[in-house]
């Protein structure tokens, strides 16, 4: 072999040595393990609960929110902000649910909408006053309606999404993530063959208090009409010609609350002739039981509404 030819092959051997000794990017190098439980924050009870149900112990899951708090209006300090923004994932509701979540930077690769595959259905509320409870203050109902959940198929395919999710983040636990949101979707499966059965009994003229239904009511077939009144507080003069006005073309028997109404307000509309039922929307965590108890029972109240036969006594109201 030529001088040349010796040159060529001892800078080839260079190569091999140096290449053997490289640690270079490979699979393992690039992917970062993840660190178990995962921080995830929720923005409402019912996408925190299907989070809890899906992930198991593969993540401690916040709700930030304090238990006396509309989550819907609820607003982040600085130091909330800093603790969302570190998470692993943030799961959202979507449909304009968090006000919120518009006003701060959040990392696209790590927030989960969980209701932006069916956004081609989502409803629209109009006509919605501005009034002021509480501690949210002065707030409207207009825009989108953002109680995905309480459509039980959508709040499957919400389940589905944080699921997805989760098995793209933990792919070694894919499996059992599958398996525990097959749990979670039989229950929830569960709460929609209870609707459909109420459903199937009977479609009267309805009343909500609020206009938080409105998927309910479109996944049921309800004729539903809402007006703007809290449970907690007595309607002023304005809410009770609204009402009247309105139950000249809507003549309802019963009126959905999502809490207990005061019982002057239950006498007045006893009076009327119109009955109250509560059906608790749960967008913060339940005193007592989880997601799947609060839904059953109301589930248990809205029989009292299918049941009803208007033979001169009025069943209890609350």
């Amino acid at each position: 072999m030529n001088r040349n030819g010796m040159m060529f092959l001892t800078f080839l051997c260079g190569c091999v040595v140096l290449t053997g000794c490289s640690k270079g990017p490979g699979p393992e190098a690039l992917s970062t393990p993840v660190k178990l439980p995962l921080t995830i924050y929720a923005d409402n009870y019912p996408v925190a609960y299907f989070t809890e149900r899906i992930s198991g112990p593969l993540a401690k899951v916040i709700l930030p929110v304090a238990a006396d708090r509309d989550p819907a209006y609820w607003k982040p300090k600085e130091e909330d902000i800093a603790r969302i923004q570190a998470a692993d994932l943030i799961v959202l509701n979507g449909a304009d649910y968090s006000k919120w979540s518009t006003l701060m930077s959040l990392p696209p690769s790590r927030v989960v909408d969980t209701s932006r595959g069916f956004k081609g259905r989502y409803m629209y509320i109009e006509d919605a006053v501005v009034h002021s409870h509480g501690a949210e203050g002065e707030h409207s109902h207009a825009g989108l309606a953002s109680y995905t959940w309480l459509d039980p198929d959508q709040a499957i395919l919400q389940a589905e999404a944080i699921a997805k999710e989760l098995k793209a983040k933990v792919p070694a636990e894919s499996k059992a993530i599958e398996e525990r949101f097959d749990g979670l979707k039989k229950d929830l499966t569960l709460l929609r063959e209870r609707l459909q059965k109420l459903a199937d009994k009977k479609n009267e003229p309805l009343l909500a208090s609020h206009p938080v239904y409105d998927y309910l009511a479109r996944h049921a077939g309800w004729n539903l009409k809402s007006v703007h009144w809290e449970p907690d507080e007595l309607p002023g003069d304005e809410g009770w010609k609204e009402l009247t006005k309105l139950l000249e073309k809507h003549q309802a028997r019963w009126m959905i609350w999502e809490g207990t109404p005061l019982p002057e307000t239950v006498q007045r509309l006893n009076a009327l002739g119109i009955n109250s039922v509560v059906f608790d929307c749960s967008p913060n965590r339940p005193k007592e039981g989880d997601y799947l108890t609060v839904m059953n029972h109301n589930l248990d109240e809205l029989s009292r509404v299918y049941d009803y036969e208007p033979d001169g006594a009025s069943p209890a109201s609350h």
